[in-house]
């Protein structure tokens, strides 16, 4: 698994309207992503190969809500940089 350098999901004032745009979208693909895979596989739960749980359908959902949340909250912020919240 690819991992990204911490500073690359900052949002700094300067950062550009469409870095913000990739950040906000990555995070709402990666958790539609793992619900897909959670679905199409028809299971509930994905753990490792160590058998520990990694993540369940109910993390991924709680996810979503808190990721529209945010968006919600900083609806604001995001519509100065010349972003659609809901999108």
């Amino acid at each position: 698994m690819k991992t990204l350098d911490p500073k690359s999901r900052e949002v700094a004032p300067e950062t550009p309207s469409k870095a913000v745009r990739q950040r906000v979208d990555r995070v709402q693909a990666t958790l539609l992503g793992a619900l897909d895979v959670l679905e199409e596989r028809g299971l509930q739960e994905i753990g490792s190969t160590k058998k520990r749980l990694l993540f369940d359908k109910t993390d991924v959902e709680r996810g979503l809500e808190f990721h529209t949340e945010m968006k919600l909250r900083f609806r604001d912020d995001l519509r100065l940089l010349g972003l659609s919240v809901m999108s």
